[in-house]
């Protein structure tokens, strides 16, 4: 590898390193050292559950400085590194297959795994037992590169969760330092840096008697009731951002009304579907759905979760342009927008604009939050990224004088507790 290339992570830094202009040196001790455990072996052991890493978030704030880059022989001319968009993107990346890899090494078996020669392979690969996923929730970096070799440190904080599809919840959760640090020069890029204190992070989890016993079958897993599954045709966002098409964006929205109580819905199919809170429509098995021209639909409850509070319902056909769902995990720091109608159907569609200002996990329940303002009415409406794409759906705020502190429900794990599946 050529010593003016740089690695996918360094690239997506776009960092502008100054030349060598005096004896600095990378000190891996500017960077936390954390723990690192040896995973508990399972190999030999039968039953094995299976597992399959699906979901990353990095929750660090864009723009937050979590570290140093240099570059030379002296490792002089330092330069910040700060979490961007692409970033963060590449660091999700790395987490999957680095999971999947301290997995084998401890015994799991690969998911399909199958040693005969002659059986074929089904034509759909077979689910996991579990689902796991991670948020990177604290990183340091103090790295050096020397042409092809580097040194320094990288310390991460990570939330790991186990999620059984059967019990429809989180089985096993824990938070895990990792960190890999080297005093002296090494064929290592800042990628593999990266993914070697990922591992060790990922190793506290596998080192763990708890996982252990969820991963062999020594914990009983509840088998959640059964629920129907809808499957929906994927929307896409209209291109030029929120901004520039808020009025199909609005026209998508739509006032509810069960009973005395109204909230705020959105399409989120051409076919019909609206997603809306479960304390909007209450014990509700039809409502009334009005549209920003006024015109007024049936709409029927097709399921309604009040633990999560999220409901579907159905309409006919209303020809407004349903609103796209992100797939990807939003950002602390990314511009939003909120769409409802606050005070109910005299203000309908009303658009505002703030920041995502954090990720909670309150009541054992995972929220977004936000600064931007919504009003009793608002419940059930969309909460939008800069594309025009759904992140999540507001639900409920605080009233602590001019302060914003508004709370939504993540737009995956909305569809998921609704057992809606989107197709193109």
């Amino acid at each position: 590898m050529e010593a003016t290339r740089r690695t996918p992570i360094l690239a997506a830094l776009g960092l502008l390193l100054a030349a060598c202009a005096g004896p600095a040196r990378a000190d891996p001790a500017a960077v936390k050292a954390a723990e690192a455990p040896a995973a508990i072996s399972v190999a030999g052991r039968s039953p094995i559950k299976t597992a399959m890493y699906r979901r990353s978030r990095v929750v660090i704030p864009l723009n937050e400085r979590v570290g140093e880059f240099q570059e030379g022989v002296f490792c002089s001319g330092k330069s910040p590194i700060t979490i961007t968009q692409r970033f963060a993107d590449g660091v999700m990346r790395l987490i999957g297959p680095t999971f999947h890899s301290e997995l084998s090494k401890a015994g799991y078996p690969r998911l399909g795994q199958n040693e005969s020669l002659f059986e074929e392979k089904p034509a759909t690969p077979p689910a996991a037992d579990f689902d796991v996923g991670a948020v990177i929730r604290g990183m340091q970096v103090n790295f050096c590169r020397r042409g092809n070799e580097g040194l320094g440190g990288v310390w991460v904080q990570m939330r790991w969760e186990v999620y059984s599809r059967l019990a429809r919840k989180v089985m096993y959760e824990t938070i895990a330092e990792g960190s890999y640090q080297s005093s002296t020069p090494e064929p290592v890029t800042l990628d593999e840096s990266i993914r070697r204190a990922i591992a060790v992070s990922a190793r506290h989890v596998l080192a763990d008697q708890k996982f252990v016993d969820l991963m062999t079958g020594a914990v009983e897993i509840p088998v959640a009731a059964a629920a129907p599954a809808y499957t929906i045709r994927r929307a896409h966002a209209p291109s030029g951002g929120a901004q520039q098409n808020a009025t199909v964006l609005r026209g998508a929205v739509v006032t509810i009304e069960a009973g005395s109580r109204t909230g705020s819905g959105f399409f989120v199919s051409s076919e019909g579907h609206v997603l809306t809170n479960a304390h909007v429509v209450g014990d509700s098995r039809i409502v009334k759905v009005r549209l920003t021209t006024g015109r007024e639909l049936v709409g029927e409850v097709l399921k309604s979760d009040a633990q999560r509070d999220v409901a579907l319902l159905k309409t006919e056909i209303a020809g407004v342009d349903p609103l796209a769902i992100r797939d990807g995990e939003p950002n602390v720091g990314e511009d939003v927008f909120a769409l409802g109608s606050p005070l109910g159907q005299a203000f309908s569609a009303t658009l505002t604009r703030g920041i995502l200002s954090g990720q909670r996990t309150l009541n054992d329940r995972r929220f977004l939050q936000s600064d931007v303002a919504i009003l009793p009415g608002s419940s059930g409406g969309p909460l939008l990224d800069s594309g025009g794409s759904v992140i999540g759906m507001t639900v409920a705020g605080v009233d602590q004088g001019r302060a914003n502190l508004n709370f939504f429900i993540p737009i995956r794990e909305a569809l998921d507790r609704l057992a809606i599946e989107l197709k193109d």
